[in-house]
């Protein structure tokens, strides 16, 4: 799994130093927190225990929508709302016509 690390306190993404047991930033000098990437895009961060980040979810959701039925009740409604949100500005101009 392909991951970074983030100062916890100004939650910027940073490259930590190690000292001891820990990583520390440099811009806070604070323990830095593991952060998991996307497994398909590789840039944001994942979303709540899953491999792939919020956006990339829902483009897999478009794409077979089957794998809704896979997730959380939690995360179908988040994907529900997420979808709703993209849907949002399409449906405003099919109205407007």
């Amino acid at each position: 799994m392909n991951a970074t690390y983030r100062c916890p306190h100004c939650r910027l993404m940073c490259d930590p130093v190690r000292e001891g047991d820990y990583m520390v930033t440099l811009c806070c000098d604070e323990v830095a927190e593991r952060v998991y990437l996307c497994e398909d895009c590789g840039k944001r961060e994942a979303h709540k225990g899953c491999e792939q980040c919020f956006p990339c979810i829902l483009d897999e959701s478009i794409a077979d929508p089957r794998t809704i039925e896979m997730c959380s009740h939690e995360l179908q409604a988040e994907i529900a709302r997420g979808l709703a949100e993209r849907l949002r500005p399409w449906l405003r101009q099919r109205q407007a016509a």
